[in-house]
């Protein structure tokens, strides 16, 4: 009987794992989201129709899943912030990458 709920405790445990790191990754973007994506893509625009700030952290959604592969996407193309934007430094830049990276492949 212990060895049944060690282990059930272990499987819950290890299934809530990668959603709370996945969590605390994009929180830890989401100070760059503020200071270099809000502008076009929050509460007064919404370029391409995307809203950032308002964006959850839920990756199990394939809907904000899609749209946190598309803020990836375009940072790893080099396209946001635009050019025309103060641009964020490369390692600010790759720090983000390097968590969004780790956090969506948990999804993927």
């Amino acid at each position: 009987m212990n060895t049944f709920r060690n282990v059930s405790f272990l499987i819950l445990t290890t299934m809530f794992i990668p959603v709370v790191w996945a969590d605390e990754a994009l929180l830890k973007v989401k100070p760059f989201i503020r200071q270099h994506c809000v502008e076009c893509h929050g509460p007064d625009k919404q370029k391409g129709e995307i809203r950032l700030d308002t964006l959850k952290h839920d990756l199990s959604d394939p809907q904000i899943l899609e749209i946190w592969q598309g803020v990836l996407d375009q940072l790893n193309l080099g396209e946001m912030p635009p050019q025309k934007q103060p641009r964020p430094e490369v390692v600010k830049v790759q720090e983000v990458v390097n968590l969004l990276t780790q956090s969506l492949a948990l999804y993927l």
